[in-house]
């Protein structure tokens, strides 16, 4: 997520419907970001000055296998965008031996996380579970993860794990982080209405 001296600025085609530049703001320091290679999706409506503008900039882009996907919003209309949603998904091109792996201990009547382990140097090393940490086991469209959450100032951080192949082993396709309109009301990430882009995971975990 954005900080509370950090914003981006944007420029757009005639229309509204293409991005032409990109800068972060941060502090009295402007810098121009490299926009060749990805794709933008730009949401056009009422803002909170009842003005028909830009209200979010939906940027996606591929990174060594994986798809990395931001959302930046302005419903304010001040014309400063604020980061309030990221996610990094792991794709076909991605070697799953570099993925983070977990097993998890888990109570057979509540489904709760009461332990974790994690594959380090080929041997399974018991993991801490934070007080801030959560983890939640989620159904997408018939698709079994388990996603572990911390709190992080106003937003939250996350990860997702599948193991499709039921053999313990859950493998890390995705991790993120959220805010504002990407959080639930109690807080955890809204991975219903951003679950399209997990996608293009299911093709790598066995």
């Amino acid at each position: 997520m954005s900080s509370y001296n950090e914003f981006y600025k944007f420029s757009f085609n005639g229309d509204n419907t293409g991005v032409l530049s990109m800068s972060e703001v941060s502090g009295n320091k402007t810098k121009l970001q490299k926009i060749s290679g990805s794709t933008f999706d730009v949401e056009v409506g009422v803002n909170d000055l009842s003005v028909t503008d830009v209200l979010s900039v939906t940027r996606t882009k591929l990174s060594k296998g994986f798809t990395e996907t931001t959302v930046y919003t302005d419903v304010d209309g001040d014309g400063n965008f604020e980061q309030a949603f990221e996610m990094e998904v792991a794709g076909a091109g991605v070697k799953t031996s570099k993925l983070e792996k977990l097993k998890f201990t888990v109570d057979a009547n509540t489904g709760d996380v009461l332990g974790v382990q994690e594959l380090k140097r080929g041997k399974w090393v018991n993991d801490r579970i934070e007080a801030d940490e959560s983890f939640e086991q989620i159904d997408l469209d018939g698709v079994n993860y388990i996603v572990k959450s911390e709190q992080d100032g106003n937003g939250v951080e996350f990860e997702l794990f599948r193991d499709d192949n039921a053999d313990g082993i859950w493998t890390q396709v995705a991790e993120g982080e959220a805010s504002g309109d990407f959080l639930t009301l109690d807080g955890s990430v809204d991975l219903v209405g951003v679950k399209d882009y997990l996608l293009v995971s299911e093709t790598i975990v066995g």
